[in-house]
């Protein structure tokens, strides 16, 4: 009789702790890679514009940059050594050397400003990857933290800051203009797919020397 009294004990006691649900927040990090965007606006004198600034903000624009790349000569209507064809043709010249490197998103204008010293204006926006906003990196990893601060730490915060840093063009996680969202890649992946599994492929329909020569 006790034993089976202790037995019924038991099995209520499982069933009460199976009924029990628990709701503790997860130590996983689950939030994606963050992008955040803001405009970069610079002013640079004309005697400064050469052909390091020149490569330096080519290499600063495919990297971070996105949409269209501004450029503004601003000169003194009234000067005579820095006139408005002056602005017209630097800005040509720096359009130029940004297209001989890869930079051809560029629109420019000029700005008349009594009293101005000529002034190239830059300005473009860009798209920065971060790791997700409610990351930290592992204590003791960066930050000044010790190994007490652990159960602060989501699980896989730090890879997903790591990989932010080897991204090297962020906005190209924007997509790409143009295409529906149905696509998802699937018609690169059918042909990578039939190449893989060796499926044979159709023969091109074109003359061949042997064609020509029979005609």
């Amino acid at each position: 009789m006790l034993n089976r009294k202790n037995i019924t004990l038991t099995v209520l006691s499982v069933l009460a702790l199976g009924a029990c649900t628990q709701n503790s927040p997860s130590m996983m990090n689950t939030s994606p890679v963050e992008l955040q965007k803001q405009t970069v606006i610079e002013q640079i004198p004309l005697n400064q514009i050469n052909d390091v600034l020149i490569s330096a903000l080519a290499d600063d624009y495919q990297k971070l940059g996105s949409g269209v790349l501004e450029l503004t000569m601003a000169f003194d209507p009234k000067s005579k050594t820095f006139t408005a064809m002056n602005a017209l043709n630097k800005l040509k010249e720096v359009k130029t050397k940004l297209a001989r490197k890869g930079v051809r998103s560029v629109v420019t204008e000029t700005l008349a400003v009594e009293g101005a010293q000529p002034m190239l204006m830059v300005s473009f926006d860009t798209v920065q990857a971060q790791a997700p906003s409610d990351c930290e990196t592992m204590p003791g990893l960066e930050v000044n933290k010790t190994t007490r601060f652990i159960d602060e730490y989501k699980f896989g915060c730090s890879v997903e800051t790591m990989l932010a840093r080897q991204i090297a063009r962020p906005s190209d996680l924007e997509g790409v203009d143009g295409l529906d969202n149905q696509d998802g890649g699937r018609r690169e992946t059918n042909i990578v797919d039939a190449y893989a599994a060796g499926a044979p492929q159709p023969a091109l329909n074109t003359i061949g020397r042997g064609d020509l020569g029979s005609q």
